[in-house]
């Protein structure tokens, strides 16, 4: 009878090939977007444009420049650079991040206003967003941290304290144990103050068998040993 372990490094087999490519894709990508930035032709400064005035090949600012500014037309509108303005002024508004606070807010100022912004933008932490989601699971503690394959006490730590910052290993471990979906997975990383960099292989390993729905810890860990990166949990 196959152990589980042995199971688990079987399937990182299977999936070696395709994490190769799935790797290689993004990081070529990468790659391909640095050496196009770096190959970017330079814009022509002041040093430049000087040695150009003096082989004649630029002209300089008196005749660059007109003997007399022409005319503005008479049909265009005084009005016209105000609705520009206005124009612009309502495609940034657009652009940017609508954010409502309530009446109190308002009203206070100076260091209560900081803490009433704080407080009425403070999002869930991570720690409260784990325990959250175990009750939703119908796991029990010791189902999530032994699963995790992470300490009993670091565990401890992380539940204790609703501001407890985890490591980026641990808090992967925490999240392939809950099985939760690829958006809920990014989500609750945030939530500790990480994200998953396509210019990692570790992330896109990881990444890719979060998009496969494959949650085993010991079948990423497998895949990460094989390319050298470091392994998610601990005990």
């Amino acid at each position: 009878m196959i152990g589980h372990k042995e199971k688990s490094r079987q399937i990182s087999r299977e999936h070696l090939n395709a994490i190769r490519l799935y790797i290689d894709t993004y990081l070529e990508q990468d790659a391909y977007a640095c050496n196009m930035q770096r190959s970017a032709p330079p814009k022509p400064g002041k040093r430049l444009h000087r040695a150009l005035e003096s082989e004649g090949a630029a002209p300089t600012c008196a005749q660059a420049m007109p003997a007399e500014s022409p005319a503005p037309c008479e049909s265009a509108p005084k009005e016209a650079p105000q609705m520009a303005a206005t124009q612009a002024n309502e495609r940034e508004s657009e652009e940017m991040p609508q954010v409502y606070f309530s009446a109190a807010l308002a009203d206070t100022s100076g260091e209560d206003a900081l803490e009433a912004y704080l407080r009425e933008v403070k999002d869930e932490s991570f720690s409260e967003m784990l325990l959250r989601k175990i009750d939703e699971k119908g796991m029990s503690d010791a189902d999530c941290y032994k699963k995790a394959n992470i300490d009993k006490r670091l565990f401890s730590k992380i539940r204790s304290n609703a501001l407890y910052k985890p490591s980026k290993q641990t808090a992967l471990a925490l999240i392939l144990a809950l099985e939760l979906p690829y958006s809920e997975a990014v989500e609750m990383l945030h939530k500790a103050g990480f994200a998953l960099s396509r210019a990692s292989k570790a992330d896109l390993i990881v990444e890719y068998y979060l998009k496969q729905g494959i949650y085993d810890i010991f079948v990423i860990n497998n895949s990460l040993y094989d390319f050298d990166q470091p392994i998610i949990g601990y005990k």
